[in-house]
């Protein structure tokens, strides 16, 4: 901890030491060094006006980077070149440098690269305004003769032409600035393309509408056990041929409280008795989707099967593609964006509403008895076989 310490120290007496402390203004505030286990003593340096005012900026730029916010401004009221390309630079470190993050950045994802490539633009397009900013004065002030050009492969006291030296710098910055600003445009127009871009593990498909393997469906409205909010969840229930159903969970836009991942267990329990029931947990498949627009996978949505290791206890997520999902489902399966995964919507597809009393479902892992299996009987008729118990529910 103490070469730490000193490492942060020197760190910051080099920072401060690089402003002009003629300048820096008078004494604002003291920052101080700690070590928490106060196994060193603390260092305390002095920050001037200036130091103190350029390291509330530079903490408030390395927070925008982080969070994706946009510049911040330094001075006065509007965001000045400089300050984009500062936040530009910094967002691009945050986007490429892993170290700064729990998990590595994998620029092969295409969400990805479309962050990279749009902050590649801002700071393109901040670097157009900045080349202009600097050509702009001068070659007016050498135009004026404010300036002089000397020309030094002909030695330090040839003059040449200066209208014609002035008419060659402008050609020069102008052809700069046009060129980067067609780059700034590329860029975003690429940057968009490439967001667009999905995995075949994660593509979302095209379907418009769900084939006839749907055999039920409803927005599952529910305050979950322990939450203040209402939850909503959409339940589509498919029943192919010659399979066990399929339940899809989606995770709505207008849902303000925990996320299926989040309350899986009770949500499928839940799902169990009041759609399907009382079917038993490894009876039915079952898959939740996140529309495109949602969490991290904005632009491929996500769809994942769920296995349970018990009752509805130790959930195990696997990702699957759209095609998979339809084979699963024994045909189309609607595709979906958070624009559109509303309850309005859905209710207005003539989609009902499930609204369960709040309580718990999920079983007791201690008290589970697992019902014995009725199997027909063959040497009976349809009508003489003992009741078994119905596990899905039609429209």
């Amino acid at each position: 901890m103490s070469e730490y310490m000193r490492e942060a120290s020197a760190a910051v007496r080099a920072w401060i030491d690089s402003f002009d402390a003629a300048g820096a203004g008078i004494p604002m505030v003291d920052l101080t060094l700690r070590d928490r286990y106060e196994k060193t003593e603390p260092v305390t340096v002095e920050l001037r006006e200036l130091t103190s005012d350029d390291f509330r900026y530079l903490l408030e730029c390395d927070a925008a980077s982080r969070a994706g916010s946009g510049p911040v401004e330094h001075h006065g009221r509007s965001v000045e070149p400089g300050d984009v390309l500062r936040y530009a630079a910094g967002r691009l470190e945050m986007l490429t440098n892993s170290r700064g993050f729990s998990h590595d950045i994998n620029l092969r994802w295409p969400s990805n690269a479309a962050d990279v490539l749009a902050e590649t633009s801002r700071a393109s397009g901040a670097l157009a305004e900045l080349v202009e900013l600097a050509a702009t004065g001068v070659l007016d002030d050498l135009r004026k003769g404010a300036l002089v050009a000397l020309s030094p492969a002909d030695g330090p006291h040839v003059v040449p032409d200066q209208a014609a030296v002035a008419a060659d710098y402008t050609e020069a910055a102008n052809a700069m600035i046009e060129l980067l600003r067609e780059v700034t445009t590329e860029l975003e127009k690429l940057s968009g393309a490439v967001g667009q871009l999905q995995h075949t593990s994660t593509a979302i498909g095209t379907t418009e509408a769900d084939g006839p393997t749907l055999v039920a469906e409803a927005v599952l409205e529910y305050k979950l056990p322990g939450m203040s909010n209402t939850g909503r969840f959409h339940v589509r229930v498919f029943h192919p041929a010659d399979a066990k159903p399929l339940v899809l969970l989606g995770d709505m836009a207008d849902n303000h409280s925990t996320s299926v991942t989040n309350s899986v267990e009770e949500i499928a329990a839940t799902v169990a008795e009041e759609l399907l029931d009382g079917a038993a947990w490894d009876s039915v498949a079952w898959v939740q989707f996140y529309a495109p627009g949602r969490y991290a996978a904005v632009s491929t949505g996500m769809t994942q099967l769920i296995e349970f290791a018990g009752p509805f206890e130790g959930p195990v997520w696997r990702g699957i593609g759209h095609d998979r999902l339809e084979e699963l489902a024994g045909g189309p399966v609607k595709t979906w964006h958070a624009k559109d995964h509303t309850l309005t919507t859905l209710t207005a597809r003539g989609v009902s509403v499930l609204r369960p009393e709040t309580r718990t479902r999920r079983p007791d892992p201690a008290e589970i008895t697992r019902p014995e299996t009725v199997m027909p009987d063959h040497d009976l008729r349809e009508d003489e076989q003992p009741p078994r118990r119905r596990w899905w529910r039609r429209r």
